[in-house]
């Protein structure tokens, strides 16, 4: 490759020629001229340039032979126009190889269709941006390309014995196909899954307990509440107005003592909203931590029901197929 450069006083490139030239392999000291970019414009000696080969004068011919399969909306095969017998509007005309049941030595025939679709748009602006003309037939055995037992078939198989010049068509990219064939940059990206019927889910019996963690339940039922029960316990039991003060100092004979399954309880029923039969502390200290606990049950409460909805309506469900080695897949 030669480049000759012009640069204006700002250094920017004006004027610019870039030449391309490759080794004749007939005479190795004489450079073949190949094209050149000038003046915004590219000028190729070869329109069609194999990387893999060099240019002979068959190559130099202008017009290939390709092959392609019918599979919409990629290449969609029709029938002629019935009075001009020719193909209409947007398509291109393409041949079907006529299968015939007798194996004779005679060469098979072929019936004139008419191929478009997104792939022939593609082939279409490729020949005119390259200039070059084609024959357009359909593959055979209607397959993309697989090797079996050493031999491609398919549109690969017509690529690889040379048949075709190129195969056009929705072709996946793998490593078995690259390794015989050059593939164009992709244009379509596609995704492979499995489709299985959907179960119906269950709701998790545990998911009442969801909307906090076990950390939170711990410290809600073990150390606030005992804590809490404790704390007024003990305020009520040394209160001068509480209940076990006045049944100790006769104010009160045979009325009720307040204990701590007592003040467990009230806490309780104070959590969970909940109108039990419960006996309410007299003394003033004991009633501010019994307020307290009660303003803390209802931000509890309304934290709780409100990430209760959303975790009840979650549903469990068990995947039908765990990958590809799973078993119902391997029995389809």
């Amino acid at each position: 490759m030669t480049v000759w450069i012009d640069m204006n006083k700002g250094f920017i490139f004006q004027n610019s020629e870039v030449n391309s030239v490759k080794v004749d392999e007939a005479e190795c000291t004489h450079l073949d001229h190949v094209g050149k970019w000038k003046d915004k414009s590219l000028q190729m000696k070869y329109y069609v340039w194999p990387r893999m080969c060099p240019e002979t004068e068959e190559q130099e011919d202008d017009h290939l032979s390709i092959v392609t399969l019918e599979e919409a909306p990629f290449v969609i095969v029709e029938s002629v126009d019935p009075l001009s017998g020719t193909c209409m509007r947007n398509t291109v005309p393409c041949q079907k190889r006529i299968v015939s049941e007798n194996k004779t030595d005679e060469e098979p025939g072929y019936i004139k269709k008419c191929c478009k679709g997104f792939c022939i748009d593609i082939l279409k602006k490729i020949s005119k941006s390259v200039k070059f003309t084609y024959d357009l037939y359909l593959v055979t055995n209607g397959k993309h390309g697989k090797k079996i037992n050493g031999t491609w078939n398919g549109m690969i198989g017509e690529v690889v014995m040379k048949r075709a010049y190129m195969a056009v068509g929705s072709l996946t990219i793998n490593e078995e196909r690259s390794e015989v064939v050059d593939f164009s940059v992709p244009f379509i990206e596609t995704g492979i899954s499995v489709m299985v019927s959907r179960s119906n889910g269950t709701v998790s019996p545990s998911a009442f307990l969801e909307p906090f963690s076990a950390d939170v339940w711990v410290m809600m039922f073990v150390m606030l509440l005992i804590v809490s029960a404790v704390a007024v316990f003990v305020f009520e039991y040394f209160s001068p107005v509480g209940y076990n003060r006045c049944l100790a100092d006769g104010r009160e004979p045979g009325g009720p003592s307040f204990t701590i399954g007592k003040a467990i309880w009230l806490l309780w029923g104070l959590v969970f909203n909940n109108s039990v039969p419960v006996q309410n502390p007299k003394g003033t200290t004991s009633k501010i931590m019994v307020s307290v606990w009660a303003f803390f049950a209802v931000i509890f409460l309304a934290s709780y029901t409100a990430n209760l909805a959303a975790f009840m309506i979650q549903e469990e469900y068990v995947d039908q197929v765990s990958g590809l080695s799973d078993k119902k897949a391997e029995s389809q």
